[in-house]
């Protein structure tokens, strides 16, 4: 009983998992936050004085 619990709850983490990659990974809403998590980070970089960085 046990296994056949076990069995069935891997089973659905892995429906889960391949349901989420179809539908939502790789969409355009994903990749707009994806771009929204990086440019700032990108920006910061390029602006940042290099010299007083370590002062913060």
């Amino acid at each position: 009983m046990k296994d056949q619990l076990h069995e069935i709850q891997l089973q659905d983490a892995q429906f889960e998992l391949e349901r989420w990659v179809s539908s939502a990974v790789f969409t355009w809403q994903w990749w707009f936050m994806l771009a929204l998590l990086i440019i700032p980070w990108v920006i910061l970089v390029k602006v940042m004085d290099r010299e007083r960085a370590h002062s913060i």
